[in-house]
């Protein structure tokens, strides 16, 4: 078994180089901005192999959590402040990409790494345009997910706002057609190009624009005896939320939506016939006024019916 001691400074990513032997890590959570993973060399580590791990993480503060989640794993000192010490984890991680947070500053306090397997899609060029994928691929800027050995998916490119698909590269895909790619090991990067239709210059871009709402915790509770998960955002222009829970590939509940500004907290209920175990809480946030989207998953423990 490989052991890790989870040192959360800075918004460092949490992972080990590919080619690392296994070592001791140390995470450390010691203040607002000291959040950080180092291997024995002291090096920020940013990869892991698929494996069984020890993690130990260590908090000075009492004041801040760290949350680990990513397939198959949901683990956190949280989720409020108040726990001062060191918590030893064992956790087994698969193919994917996993997020670590603070349950109480999530948007500060946050960062991520891959293990085994990993596509990432990019898009690049002038122009404006998203690539999705049967399996769950839903990118506008980037975005990757775990590929085991052995599996494929197949990415298309939808134009968007008067733009043209000029192609892929990367990843053996080219042309303009839906492609379909292959695992390999490690990471695997695929570009879509979007350049603007018109041989005009393209209009200046338009200032960015914040996320109309932002999930801030995901948990499970029981209401009346019936077990539910319930998320909540932090709203800053309406808009429109679709919550999805997940289970191989199936879903189990969805709930549809409109959160005005706010704190606001969506509910589902689990159906009766789910059995204990991980589950995946897939996320649509849509701003209702320009339509702009962006999908945010999580997974949750449910416990036995």
């Amino acid at each position: 078994m490989r052991r890790l001691a989870l040192m959360v400074v800075c918004l460092g990513a949490l992972a080990l180089p590919a080619n690392a032997a296994a070592t001791t890590l140390h995470a450390r959570v010691a203040s607002l901005t000291i959040f950080e993973l180092t291997n024995d060399q002291g090096a920020a580590v940013t990869r892991l192999d698929p494996g069984t791990y020890t993690i130990v993480v260590t908090d000075s503060t009492g004041a801040h959590t760290f949350h680990l989640v990513g397939p198959n794993v949901d683990k956190t000192t949280g989720p409020g402040g108040g726990f001062t010490g060191t918590v030893t984890w064992e956790v087994t991680v698969t193919d994917g990409i996993y997020e670590f947070y603070c349950d109480i500053h999530p948007g500060v306090m946050f960062g991520s790494f891959s293990v085994g397997n990993v596509l990432s899609v990019e898009r690049t060029g002038t122009g404006t345009g998203k690539v999705t994928s049967p399996g769950g691929v839903d990118c506008g800027l980037t975005c990757s997910i775990g590929m085991p050995l052995s599996s494929s998916v197949t990415l298309t490119a939808t134009p968007l706002f008067g733009s043209e698909f000029k192609g892929w590269s990367g990843g053996g895909c080219s042309g303009t057609a839906p492609c379909t790619v292959f695992s390999s090991p490690g990471l695997t990067t695929v570009s879509a190009r979007f350049d603007w239709a018109s041989a005009q210059p393209p209009p200046p871009p338009p200032p960015a624009v914040p996320p109309s709402a932002r999930v801030t915790r995901v948990t499970v509770a029981r209401v009346n005896g019936r077990r539910v998960v319930r998320v909540r955002l932090a709203v800053v222009r309406h808009t429109a939320v679709t919550v999805r829970l997940r289970r191989a590939g199936k879903t189990l509940a969805t709930v549809e939506a409109h959160a005005t500004p706010g704190t606001r907290i969506v509910t589902v209920r689990v159906p009766r016939t789910a059995k204990a175990g991980t589950c995946t809480v897939a996320v649509r946030i849509a701003d209702s006024a320009s339509g702009d989207a962006r999908s945010v998953t999580r997974f949750v423990k449910l416990p036995a019916p």
